[in-house]
């Protein structure tokens, strides 16, 4: 089985599990923190009769959004991967024939389209 993660929209991420090219179930996952990702992984699971043992592949988006919407995902992926011993595989979209042709890979790097907007903090005043 194909587990597919697309965390790049982040008013729509989406997980999906493919079989085959014919069978495919998709969700949108709703206000999902990256720390909450691996038990809606689990659920979406469940929900379809399907074992975390049952995945082959791993796919995961790897670009095209904002900078912790990319690497949310692509966290998630590289651990999973990890932890199941399964091939990833880096896409711009879901396509089950293109993403089984490919070869898996080990650790996926993010495409940051821009650096993180992260501000200094502000300097703190001690009242003596």
């Amino acid at each position: 089985m194909l587990l597919y993660l697309d965390t790049t929209n982040q008013d729509k991420p989406e997980i999906a599990a493919a079989i085959s090219a014919d069978k495919i179930f998709r969700q949108q996952i709703s206000n999902a923190r990256a720390e909450d990702l691996p038990n809606v992984i689990a659920a979406f699971l469940r929900k379809h009769k399907l074992k975390f043992s049952d995945v082959e592949k791993l796919a995961v988006r790897t670009g095209g959004s904002f900078f912790s919407a990319i690497r949310q995902g692509v966290v998630a992926a590289n651990a999973l991967a990890f932890a199941l011993k399964v091939p990833i595989v880096p896409t711009s979209n879901f396509n089950f024939q293109k993403i089984m042709a490919q070869k898996g890979q080990g650790m996926l790097k993010p495409i940051y389209s821009s650096g993180p907007h992260i501000t200094k903090p502000k300097k703190r005043q001690w009242l003596p």
